[in-house]
């Protein structure tokens, strides 16, 4: 809410000014030009702008949020009004003394970066001064190296979208920061512009590449596989792990485990298997007997998820729900 909250009222003071014919940042007139048209101020506009995403937001939660979501929003409007005067500030300041800014604000862009793949996006503020155009973004979480990349693929689509090239050439990017703080950089122009577009469009077919894979091209990391649903049916899942140290306690509470089918039981009804996590007795689901006659001794099956289940009696061992994959054919349910 706070990002959503300062780019709308930086939106409309900077199309105020703009449209307005504004006065220069240090101008003694520019804080008349605030009142005329925004006689609540700046904290009226945060306050108001607020109001609108708190009830949209509340529209999509629980009733019981609204307190206390109300209460926080009340608490967050100094610091937020104190954010959006410091990126106003610095945004109209960006031009060159001697020429009045033009500051355009959420500039839609978009360009073709490859054959069949175009690139969009919405820049915070284009700020255009002494000839020069500024590309700037307004951040208001904590800094990241991307925050500045982000902005030289925006100067790459803006060079060749038709509704913004003609306003001038980019020369500086410029991140800023609610919470204080300015990053900035010269724009890349001529062949290093070239360059940096040759880069993205390589990436995006890349990635154009690998989402319409199929199936999908992996790339299993211990950071990311925990959270995905589908890991047991992915061979670089299981290859990966034997490469990971200290797997079970890095990845997930779960019973993932690969095991090799040693006996085939009654019919397909139970299978005795062997893994890294010792030997296992599985009792399968009737239903799953058709799946389970195709195992062989040394077939390959891999449990992905476990439930304990309450003992039956005081003899009985303990006993979970397993899912069970079996060579990509699906999952069964059964008991251990």
């Amino acid at each position: 809410m706070r990002g959503r909250v300062c780019h709308a009222v930086l939106e409309r003071m900077l199309d105020a000014h703009r449209e307005h014919d504004g006065p220069a940042w240090g101008s003694p007139a520019l804080q008349a030009f605030w009142k005329r048209h925004f006689s609540r101020g700046i904290v009226g506009l945060v306050r108001e702008e607020a109001d609108r995403e708190l009830r949209r937001d509340i529209s999509r939660r629980d009733p019981s949020f609204e307190a206390r979501l109300r209460r926080e929003v009340d608490e967050a409007i100094p610091s937020l009004a104190a954010s959006v005067s410091a990126l106003l500030r610095l945004t109209l300041s960006r031009a060159s003394e001697s020429e009045r800014p033009i500051a355009f604000a959420e500039v839609p862009v978009e360009s073709e970066m490859a054959p069949g793949v175009r690139w969009s996006g919405r820049i915070d503020a284009v700020v255009r001064g002494g000839g020069d155009v500024t590309l700037i973004d307004f951040k208001t979480g904590t800094p990241s190296p991307q925050d500045l990349e982000q902005l030289t693929a925006y100067a790459c689509i803006f060079e060749r979208d038709v509704r913004t090239r003609g306003l001038g050439r980019v020369r500086l990017l410029v991140v800023l920061y609610a919470r204080g703080g300015v990053e900035e950089q010269d724009a890349p122009t001529g062949d290093a512009l070239d360059a940096e577009r040759t880069r993205f469009a390589r990436e995006a077919l890349d990635a154009a590449r690998r989402l319409s894979a199929s199936p999908p091209e992996a790339s299993p990391a211990p950071e990311r596989c925990p959270r995905c649903d589908v890991r047991g049916h992915c061979d670089a899942y299981w290859d990966a792990r034997v490469m990971w140290e200290d797997l079970p306690q890095k990845v997930a509470p779960t019973i993932d485990a690969e095991l090799s089918v040693t006996e085939v039981l009654g019919g397909g009804r139970a299978l005795l298997a062997r893994g890294d996590a010792g030997s296992w007795f599985v009792r399968l689901d009737p239903k799953h007997e058709k799946v389970a006659r195709t195992l062989t001794s040394g077939s390959r099956v891999r449990l992905v998820a476990a439930s304990p289940v309450p003992r039956a009696g005081v003899d009985e061992g303990p006993s979970a729900d397993l899912v069970v994959e079996v060579s990509g054919r699906g999952m069964l349910i059964s008991r251990a």
